[in-house]
């Protein structure tokens, strides 16, 4: 029996939907939406009203809260991940507990200051972790609610920043720099949470015409954001996507063109006097951002080859003098926890891309592979060349792809899980 698209004929599956389970998916959509579009605007609020940040940066606070709940909530029904995925999930909790116990071993039998600082920032990497990747595990299917609800955020993030380039002149909006709120998250942090937002948007949708407005709109909005990396990172998915999309319905051609004539004429009228960190993609070696972090890349790799095996933990406070002078790039998680942990760390991100590629390319997917596909896909080009392993996205990637190899699970297994299911047990139809 093949898989097949929705479009060709639905799929049975079975899911013990008790109501832990039901519990569970609505606290990860809600956490979901904290994490990102809520992110957004609780910052704005804090900025721009006198709305107090009585929860900080809100981000660290949701994940704690989250790492702790869902693992609970989800334990009943936690066999049916398992058996969807058990080499890949036994592969997560290794690295989560070496890494525990690699910065446990560290903080305590060294005991500096900079040592302490470097295991403080793990353990809260470790949290976050466990947070997306139980949020992206167990996230809601994407509804109509949903889909409503996340396209109207993207309109109102893309129409609003249109109008602060047209009325102000600015090319970039920096809410820390415009409102001058030390409460206030960086670009760096609102450009993340705007892309997640913008590829659940264009995942959620089916028409040729507004996926290309999903993706020539995203580009606008990381373009004005001034993130670069999430920038690069997009715009090399949407490459992707607009080939896919063209292979499957040529005619998707059409939009792409009409598409490449607005940033053409975007592109003059950038060059037209509007200044933006963007532009300095055209010149990258000359960027002072960018000769820093080769310099840390450097740093980096001196360690490496100095320790191949074990790496330096903290190597980045000890000569960087600060838990953000690591390399911006997959190097930091070889340095942090050794030759292992850098192997594992990659086979986690490398594992999803490379396998929702094929369910894609292959026309053998859903809106699960889709968007586990996009998320993972930035994920892998960004740690390569951009991000450090202290970087929160790829692990909810990570808990994107079980979710859609439980979307897929073999007829067999359906067949035996329908004989085994208790009355509880909801069938649903994808």
């Amino acid at each position: 029996m093949k898989l097949l698209s929705p479009e060709i004929s639905p799929r049975l599956f079975v899911i013990h939907r008790n109501r832990w389970h039901k519990a569970a998916e609505n606290i990860a959509g809600i956490g979901f939406f904290v994490f990102f579009p809520g992110f957004l605007m609780y910052h704005l609020a804090t900025a721009t009203t006198s709305f107090p940040p009585f929860l900080g940066g809100l981000f660290g606070h949701s994940a704690i809260l989250l790492a702790v709940i869902l693992p609970v909530i989800s334990f009943p029904f936690f066999k049916n991940y398992i058996s969807a995925s058990p080499f890949y999930i036994e592969l997560f909790f290794i690295f989560i507990i070496y890494v525990l116990l690699w910065t446990a071993a560290h903080w305590f039998l060294t005991g500096s200051d900079e040592i302490a600082s470097a295991s403080i920032q793990s353990v809260k990497t470790i949290v976050i972790w466990v947070a997306m990747f139980y949020v992206g595990m167990l996230l809601p299917r994407i509804s109509i609610y949903s889909n409503v609800l996340y396209s109207f955020l993207f309109f109102f993030m893309l129409i609003s920043l249109i109008l602060y380039v047209a009325l102000t002149g600015q090319g970039m909006f920096y809410a820390k720099r415009i409102f001058s709120g030390e409460e206030v998250a960086s670009y760096q942090v609102f450009a993340r949470s705007a892309l997640v937002v913008i590829v659940f948007t264009l995942v959620s949708k089916r028409t040729l015409a507004m996926r290309s407005v999903i993706i020539f709109g995203g580009l606008f909005v990381l373009f004005v954001l001034g993130a670069r990396s999430e920038f690069a990172g997009f715009l090399l998915l949407s490459l992707v996507l607009l080939a896919l999309f063209t292979l499957r319905t040529p005619r998707f051609f059409f939009y792409f063109l009409i598409g490449m004539l607005g940033i053409v004429l975007s592109l003059l009228f950038w060059e037209g006097g509007i200044q933006t960190r963007q532009t300095e993609l055209m010149d990258i070696a000359s960027s002072s951002s960018w000769q820093a972090r080769m310099y840390l890349q450097d740093i980096a790799t001196t360690q490496i080859y100095r320790s191949p095996v074990f790496g330096v933990f903290g190597g980045h406070v000890l000569e960087g003098g600060s838990t953000s002078a690591y390399s911006h790039n997959v190097l930091s998680a070889w340095v942090s926890y050794g030759a292992f942990g850098f192997l594992v760390y990659v086979l986690l991100t490398s594992i999803p891309a490379v396998v929702s590629f094929y369910y894609v390319i292959t026309r053998i997917y859903n809106d699960d592979w889709l968007l586990c596909f996009c998320i993972n896909c930035i994920s892998l080009v960004s740690i390569i060349a951009v991000k450090s392993v202290f970087w929160p996205l790829p692990a909810l990637g990570w808990g994107l792809y079980v979710r859609a190899c439980l979307q897929t699970k073999s007829p067999h297994r359906i067949r035996r899980e329908r004989r085994n299911c208790e009355s509880g047990d909801i069938w649903l139809n994808t």
